[in-house]
């Protein structure tokens, strides 16, 4: 009810993304909308990071249905006697939504092969990408997935599911699943895993795609939009 009215009292709003544009008109709003997409800091894109495979990287919020850790631990299951690689979570959410998660890692006998770290800060986050083999996003809702632009900055791969707000992530940096199969993401992580040209091709595309995502460029978007209202 507050955001219906809210909306009602603007003439332009701005969306991250197409999906929340068509949040915002669901809600009945008369407003001009313009998508203006999210950005990141120069000097993270220009980083030189220095790949070293060390773990397979979830980074998010804990919410185990809306972030798809629901699919994301049966899969990791189906593939953790056949890797090296243990998969890393990182991120805080509501000790319910964590404990739900920790159940789950006991009941798929997991404790051995999954490692909570919890929040982090920046310096630990830029590691934690850095050392990734890829990153894996199966979200169920999201409104534009900052931690896609982040992975691509740091040269990740990512297999991420194919809603609105990850749908952007070109396929030449991501590997788009677009069910909520645990077998499917099972089956991404088995041919990343395999194939060491892709994770690097796929983490270089990355790296050159960010470039547009520059919090400069993405200032003189909203710079132009205010000139054209102002007028």
């Amino acid at each position: 009810i507050v955001e219906k009215f809210g909306l009602r009292q603007y003439k332009h709003v701005i969306a991250l993304s197409k999906y929340m544009e068509d949040q915002v008109k669901d809600l009945g709003t008369k407003a001009k909308i313009d998508i203006i997409a999210n950005g990141l800091d120069s000097s993270v894109i220009n980083r030189k990071f220095e790949k070293t495979e060390k773990h397979i990287l979830y980074l998010g919020r804990i919410d185990v249905f809306h972030k798809g850790i629901d699919i994301l631990l049966p899969a990791y299951k189906k593939i953790a006697d056949s890797t090296e690689f243990k998969l890393v979570i990182a991120g805080g959410g509501t000790d319910s939504e964590v404990n739900k998660m920790k159940k789950m890692i006991v009941d798929l006998d997991l404790e051995n092969k999954v490692e909570l770290v919890g929040k982090v800060d920046d310096t630990q986050k830029w590691n934690l990408y850095e050392q990734a083999v890829f990153a894996i996003f199966p979200s169920r809702m999201e409104g534009f997935a900052i931690v896609a632009l982040e992975a691509m900055a740091s040269k990740c791969p990512m297999i991420t599911s194919t809603i609105q707000g990850l749908r952007w992530v070109p396929e030449t940096a991501a590997v788009g699943i677009s069910t909520f199969n645990p077998d499917d993401y099972a089956q991404a992580m088995k041919t990343l895993l395999t194939d060491k040209q892709k994770r690097l091709s796929m983490g270089n595309a990355g790296a050159e795609i960010v470039k547009q995502y520059d919090w400069d460029l993405v200032a003189q978007e909203y710079e132009k939009l205010i000139a054209e209202i102002a007028k």
